[in-house]
């Protein structure tokens, strides 16, 4: 079976990227995208019409209930990103092997064992240089 190339969003780089899938999963991949457009096309030909929504005399959102499932989820999500976006900022501020190191300990899920092993030092070694660049990256999480 032929490879097909999708593009999607890299949340991370934030840009798009082309990868490389089968065809079954590009085929998925193509009417799950065609669904949401259609329920996307089917939303908007029901629109409701924003004047038409009463507040209430404090001007809260109590007319807007029925788009905002929980607001305190709201605003909980809303500090979530720019928390996220605040440690991105900060990770770039370290340097190539910190964050090497980072990567091998939390996005590739290796213990310090694994990474010893792989960079050739101790375990204790591999303990410590986690130790301060996590204290360097709450350092520079406070100051920015």
């Amino acid at each position: 079976m032929k490879n097909k190339i999708l593009k999607v969003y890299d949340t991370i780089t934030r840009k798009l990227v082309d990868i490389d899938v089968p065809q079954d999963i590009y085929d998925e991949y193509k009417k799950l995208e065609w669904r949401i457009k259609k329920k996307n096309r089917s939303f908007y030909d029901h629109e409701v019409q924003f004047s038409m929504l009463i507040s209430n005399s404090n001007s809260s959102l109590e007319g807007f209930k029925e788009f905002v499932s929980d607001p305190e989820d709201t605003v909980n999500k809303a500090i979530d990103i720019v928390l996220t976006e605040k440690l991105i900022e900060c990770f770039d501020l370290l340097k190539p092997h910190e964050k090497q190191l980072l990567k091998m300990l939390f996005i590739d899920g290796l213990t310090e064992d694994e990474c010893a092993t792989r960079l050739n030092e101790s375990r204790q070694n591999i303990h410590n240089k986690r130790s301060r660049i996590l204290v360097k990256l709450n350092n520079l999480f406070k100051s920015v």
